[in-house]
C-alpha cells in the first residue's frame, strides 16, 4: 500500500489529480441521476447510458476542442482518461450487471 501512497502523492501530476477529482464530481452524479429516471420510467439503463455517454462526451470535447483547437491549455490522452475513467467503469460495471445478472 504504500507505493501506491507514494506514486499518488509523489508521482502523479496534480492536474490528473484534478482531472480525476473533477471527474467523480461530473461522471458519479449523472449516473446517478440517469438511473432515478430509468427507475422511474421503467426503461432499461437508457438515461444511464446516455448521460454518462455525454459525459465521456464533454471530457473529449474539453481536451480536443479547449485544449488542442483552442490553445487554451495542453490537450493529453491522460488528462481525457483521468476525468472520464469512472465513467467508462461506471458503463461497464453498470451494463454487465444490469443485462447479465
Amino acid at each position: 500500500m504504500s507505493k501506491l501512497k507514494d506514486f499518488i502523492e509523489n508521482k502523479l501530476p496534480r492536474d490528473k489529480k484534478h482531472h480525476l477529482i473533477l471527474g467523480d464530481i461530473i461522471n458519479e452524479p449523472l449516473a446517478l441521476i440517469g438511473f432515478v429516471i430509468d427507475l422511474a420510467f421503467g426503461w432499461p439503463l437508457v438515461a444511464f447510458n446516455i448521460l454518462l455517454v455525454l459525459a465521456i462526451s464533454f471530457h473529449a470535447w474539453k481536451e480536443l476542442v479547449y485544449d488542442w483547437i483552442q490553445g487554451k491549455g495542453n490537450s493529453e490522452f491522460w488528462d481525457f482518461f483521468c476525468g472520464s475513467r469512472n465513467a467508462f467503469l461506471l458503463l461497464f460495471i453498470g451494463n454487465i450487471c444490469f443485462f447479465v445478472l
